[in-house]
């Protein structure tokens, strides 16, 4: 079942993290999890890290689910209230 809302993947040695949304969550962490194991992630800092500390230190949360036509808004809200080291733009 397709989920929407805002996730997070988080370092576990260093307590930095990402915080991205989608409107299937599930296929973006999958999906995530694919770049950084291919060395092919489009975040160079959040890649770097992954391939430094190693995979078995990261881990993979659901932050919120809510309807798609608030996951803009709250993501920014997140992003915002957390100051997310990964995450770049």
């Amino acid at each position: 079942m397709k989920q929407s809302g805002i996730y997070q993947i988080f370092n576990k040695i260093n307590g930095k993290f990402y915080i991205g949304s989608s409107n299937d969550i599930h296929r973006r962490l999958k999906n995530h999890r694919t770049e950084l194991f291919r060395n092919k992630h489009a975040n160079k800092h959040l890649q770097a890290a992954w391939n430094k500390y190693g995979y078995q230190y990261f881990e993979f949360w659901y932050l919120q689910l809510l309807p798609i036509d608030l996951i803009r808004q709250a993501e920014q809200y997140w992003i915002d209230y957390l100051k997310p080291e990964y995450n770049i733009a």
